[in-house]
């Protein structure tokens, strides 16, 4: 849906060792945010890695940032290789590709960029569970309180 791939199960011809590194490489990444850090509590040593987190953390986003520079390789190279019609966008990329020109910067950021986080950004948001979803909303919320009480009424005039 996004790049064309599928990594859940491995199809004739697929690539069953780029995937396994590569949900490996996800996995590391869901990790990295709940390691903590020693040197959160004194700055002065952030700059010294002593359990090798920020090693790690180089590393999984340097193999994550190949994958996905491959992904978007193959959809230049597809495009170029046929007469691509716009309007015959097979997946996400495909898509990102056509709307946007190799001039295009947004934000300052080059095309490649801007596709290659959005693209992370929607396999990272589908690898979440609907309960850590759920949580946000709920956090969000209670820290506005104008929109929880529309919530509330909406549900009390829909549900009872």
């Amino acid at each position: 849906m996004i790049a064309g791939k599928t990594y859940g199960r491995v199809e004739k011809g697929g690539n069953e060792e780029e995937a396994e590194r590569f949900k490996k490489a996800l996995k590391d990444f869901m990790s990295i945010g709940f390691v903590l850090w020693d040197a959160f509590p004194i700055p002065l040593f952030k700059w010294i890695d002593f359990q090798g987190h920020v090693k790690f953390m180089n590393r999984t986003f340097k193999y994550i940032d190949c994958v996905l520079q491959s992904w978007l390789d193959e959809h230049v190279m597809k495009r170029e290789r046929v007469d691509f019609v716009d309007g015959n966008e097979e997946d996400f990329i495909d898509v990102m590709l056509s709307m946007m020109s190799n001039e295009d910067f947004v934000d300052g950021y080059s095309r490649k960029t801007t596709i290659k986080a959005t693209a992370l950004s929607m396999v990272l948001v589908a690898s979440d569970t609907t309960a850590i979803h759920l949580n946000w909303v709920m956090a969000a919320l209670l820290n506005h309180r104008d929109a929880m009480k529309k919530v509330q009424d909406e549900l009390d005039t829909n549900v009872g």
